[in-house]
């Protein structure tokens, strides 16, 4: 058993001793490359992306592998992976907010 990060996961690993050797040394190099970054939005821009349930954020996480945190006070978004990852979340949450202001122009031009 290993407690691998701040909020106390607990990670079992069963195996051979070799093979959980193995496997411990390929979890701490996962858990160094992770990373977290705060990406600041509007309020408007948190409430979009929690309406429908969070299928936005949902999507992102599922197709990235990256996990997204919603914060309102002050709003945010927490995105945390591997920095291939965290890239990959930030470029489509810029697609996803970009889309969503131009449809509230278009909406307000109609």
């Amino acid at each position: 058993e290993a407690s691998m990060e701040k909020d106390h996961s607990l990670i079992i690993v069963r195996g051979t001793e070799t093979e959980r050797k193995i496997a411990l040394k390929i979890l701490r190099e996962t858990v160094k490359q992770d990373g977290i970054e705060e990406v600041a939005i509007s309020s408007d821009q948190a409430r979009y992306l929690r309406s429908g349930m969070g299928l936005r954020c949902r999507d992102i996480e599922a197709s990235t592998g990256a996990r997204l945190r919603i914060s309102t006070d002050p709003p945010s978004i927490s995105v945390r992976g591997g920095e291939a990852q965290r890239e990959e979340a930030k470029a489509q949450l810029r697609l996803v907010l970009e889309e969503e202001e131009e449809e509230r122009i278009s909406s307000r031009q109609s």
